[in-house]
């Protein structure tokens, strides 16, 4: 079943048509990827279903509901949760403060009560610090927990904005290039954990230009390229794609795949 389903996208900014007719599905439980070369418009995509940008035309159903309406912060209330390819943090509060941010989302903390901090607030704030640390420690990261945000290092900063993602309680996590800027030993860690997490039960759509990355963790991948899907298929059927390769994958990712 389908999770989410994009539908017909088309986004023009001026006399450029960005994204013209692009559709395609995340299925509930599965990991989707999204590839392309650089100005495919696969950020654009992303942007257009979390709300960030309004459609030129189209439609974004989530769970048969049709949501092209919502806002970016109403469709976080309905469990969709994205990160960014260059992380949006809050660098002066610690790593601890950013996720327990996101947590503050699916609080129920009223104005009134947050400002003459009641009893109520005061164990609402301790549980979610509690529940912050977890998922620190669940990604490897507890130990950087009272390091302020700005000191950490691209591959840490890429896995703090993770950690805040998850503590939105997210349904469907949408990744725009997690890889990027990581290392080795970073990009394998976090290719564990994606599975980790989407084994426990959430549903991951990726963009990512690293195609072993990919290719490693998607049940299923679109191409996109000039605005528009070339292919899509399993990542088989995608590496052996010749039209894909001509694009965007080459000839040397299929011989070494």
């Amino acid at each position: 079943m389908a999770l989410l389903e994009a539908k017909n996208l088309v986004k023009t900014f001026g006399g450029l048509t960005a994204v013209n007719d692009v559709s395609f599905r995340a299925e509930e439980g599965k990991i989707t990827g999204l590839i392309g070369p650089n100005g495919a418009g696969k950020t654009t995509t992303f942007n257009l279903v979390t709300g960030f940008l309004p459609l030129t035309n189209g439609s974004v159903l989530y769970e048969g509901t049709d949501i092209t309406g919502l806002s970016a912060t109403q469709r976080v209330y309905r469990n969709i949760t994205r990160t960014f390819q260059i992380p949006h943090l809050f660098n002066n509060l610690t790593v601890l403060e950013n996720v327990m941010a996101g947590f503050y989302s699916r609080t129920k903390t009223g104005t009134v009560s947050a400002i003459f901090r009641t009893p109520k607030v005061k164990q609402e704030e301790a549980m979610v610090r509690r529940q912050g640390m977890e998922i620190l420690e669940s990604l490897g990261m507890a130990e950087l927990a009272q390091l302020q945000a700005g000191v950490l290092s691209t591959g840490q900063q890429k896995m703090l904005e993770i950690a805040r993602a998850l503590s939105t309680g997210p349904k469907l996590l949408m990744l725009d290039e997690p890889a990027a800027g990581l290392n080795t030993a970073e990009t394998e860690t976090l290719g564990r954990l994606v599975k980790q997490f989407n084994q426990k039960g959430i549903t991951v759509l990726m963009i990512e230009h690293n195609m072993k990355f990919m290719m490693s963790l998607a049940d299923y991948i679109y191409v996109l390229n000039f605005g528009q899907f070339l292919a899509e298929g399993t990542p088989e059927q995608i590496m052996n794609d010749p039209e894909v390769a001509k694009a965007y994958l080459g000839k040397e990712f299929q011989k070494n795949a």
